[in-house]
């Protein structure tokens, strides 16, 4: 037996500064229906787990209140509140990086008009996150019992995928990971849609590893070898790439920072009138 992970980190990635606001919560479950549970919900194959990460420290009613809401669309679900499985390069060490760190929290405590959470988030920035990953993912792997083969698909809880991509991944042949290239860039508020080219590896790529691999810790870690950000897969399993066009990275209210920027360096050309409204459609915005 086969099984299929969509792996959506809700609160957990990098310092979290956002999700330590009160507000954050209401406005990100919003954004996920938007987005990532309508592209979801909007897939012409259905069979895949959404495997939600939160941080440890999030409140279960709110997660279990969320589960309800991909429930309800006909999709499987399951949650982890150990962080991340994979290393988090928000958390490497050395200088340069804790101190693009603390610019990052003034930044967003700036955007915010409050320093809500900021202090909190620079404690953070010193804790050794990537140092208790073998813990973490030893508590976590229990998303998956009995396949024989599993599949994780990495995807934002604000991003989305085309219609027919879980039904391309899961009938493509490719040996440890699939990547995906070039994609799309769509503004929320303002309803803008562009091309987006990143000339990088982008966040959304696909593992194929055997049952054992991945509810064996060791293995599983291994399996991720010297992987510390997605800019890395291509090196680290080979780069195997889907043709374009099958995500779209959705950006919001950057006083909030809950999302990238309208303004992004590999931003392509803007798509309007029909074709606009036809790649939304298949994204099921």
């Amino acid at each position: 037996m086969n099984k299929h992970l969509i792996l959506c980190p809700f609160n957990c990635v990098g310092l979290g500064l956002a999700a330590m606001d009160p507000d954050w919560w209401p406005k990100r479950v919003q954004i996920f229906r938007q987005t990532c549970l309508a592209s979801l919900a909007n897939q012409t194959n259905k069979d895949f787990t959404v495997w939600l990460a939160f941080a440890e420290d999030t409140n279960r009613a709110q997660a279990r209140a969320l589960e309800l809401l991909v429930e309800a669309e006909g999709l499987r679900v399951r949650s982890t509140f150990c962080g991340l499985p994979y290393h988090d390069d928000k958390f490497d060490g050395g200088l340069r990086n804790r101190v693009m760190n603390a610019a990052r929290v003034v930044r967003t405590c700036w955007r915010r008009k409050s320093a809500r959470g900021g202090l909190k988030a620079l404690r953070r920035m010193f804790a050794d996150v990537n140092g208790t990953l073998p813990g973490r993912v030893e508590r976590m792997l229990c998303v998956v019992e009995g396949a024989e083969k599993v599949l994780l698909t990495r995807l934002d809880s604000d991003d989305c995928l085309r219609e027919d991509a879980v039904a391309k991944i899961q009938s493509t042949d490719f040996d440890e990971a699939l990547m995906m290239g070039n994609g799309y860039l769509y503004g929320v508020p303002s309803g803008k849609l562009a091309k987006l080219e990143p000339e990088t590896c982008p966040p959304f790529f696909t593992l194929r590893m055997d049952g054992e691999t991945f509810s064996n810790p060791l293995k599983f870690r291994a399996f991720w070898g010297d992987y510390r950000s997605h800019e890395d897969a291509p090196r680290v399993w080979g780069p195997h790439y889907l043709e374009n066009g099958f995500y779209c990275v959705t950006t919001h209210d950057p006083k909030l920072h809950i999302s990238g920027q309208w303004q992004h360096p590999f931003r392509g050309r803007d798509i309007i009138g029909a074709e606009r409204e036809e790649i939304l459609k298949r994204f099921g915005l």
